[in-house]
């Protein structure tokens, strides 16, 4: 993938917004390469219905997966937000919107009201960055992780744990307080998705491009789906110096 000449000096950016109702969540997430929304609406028990919306994607192909995403309706509601992925692959659906209903699922199992995760990744300097994660609850936790290139270097105890790969979200699972699960978890996507910003991936015209090393990873790089996902133009946006643009109208 050919290098952004640009980078360095920028920060990644990544807005989340969880609006509870008696029977629903309304759930937003947008950054510099995504605008994804969904409206999940549950009984108190289960997911009834599921409606997944794509507003800025890099491919094609990506509307495609809110229909694909229903498949979770009919779960029960937990308050961990990783319990998703027991009822489906994670790899079939899109990354995004798939964390976001991951995310939703849990509020609704809370009864949360209103929640912002506001997630800050510096640009990458001699591979060192201090990424940090805001709510806008008080019982939920900020957090910061300190990164060398893809590895944690603080605080306690993610030490040592890689911002790339699964195996971190299997640490959480085993080793974290249920109250740390969840910032812990987007604030660990936030990093692994921050490199974007160090590459000029809108040069590519098609997903095919990049299938050598993302094949399977997510729904529009899936055998059938990518030969046929091309990039959607303009749809990388920098909010390094205005936050205040992501999720505009939220509080």
């Amino acid at each position: 993938m050919p290098a952004n000449t640009g980078y360095g000096g920028g920060v990644y950016r990544r807005h989340i917004t969880l609006a509870g109702e008696p029977e629903a969540v309304e759930a937003e997430l947008e950054d510099d390469f995504h605008r994804f929304g969904l409206r999940l609406v549950h009984d108190g028990t289960r997911v009834v219905r599921l409606d997944a919306r794509a507003a800025r994607y890099p491919w094609t192909t990506c509307p495609e997966s809110t229909r694909a995403l229903r498949i979770v309706e009919g779960t029960a509601l937990s308050p961990r937000c990783t319990d998703l992925a027991r009822h489906t692959d994670p790899k079939a659906q899109c990354t995004h919107l798939f964390d976001l209903a991951g995310l939703a699922v849990a509020h609704a199992a809370r009864r949360g009201r209103w929640l912002r995760y506001r997630v800050s990744v510096p640009d990458r300097e001699r591979q060192h960055t201090v990424a940090r994660l805001e709510a806008s609850d008080p019982d939920v936790p900020d957090l910061t992780f300190e990164l060398e290139a893809a590895r944690i270097t603080g605080p306690a105890p993610f030490v040592g744990q890689s911002v790339v790969g699964g195996h971190f979200l299997r640490f959480c699972r085993e080793r974290l307080d249920p109250a740390w699960l969840e910032p812990a978890f987007v604030l660990w996507r936030a990093c692994a998705i921050s490199w974007g910003r160090a590459f000029d991936v809108g040069g590519a015209p098609g997903a095919d491009r990049f299938a050598s090393m993302a094949a399977g990873n997510c729904f529009s790089f899936q055998p059938g789906v990518v030969e046929r996902a091309k990039r959607q133009a303009d749809t990388v946006l920098d909010f390094t110096d205005r936050p205040e643009a992501l999720l505009p109208g939220k509080p």
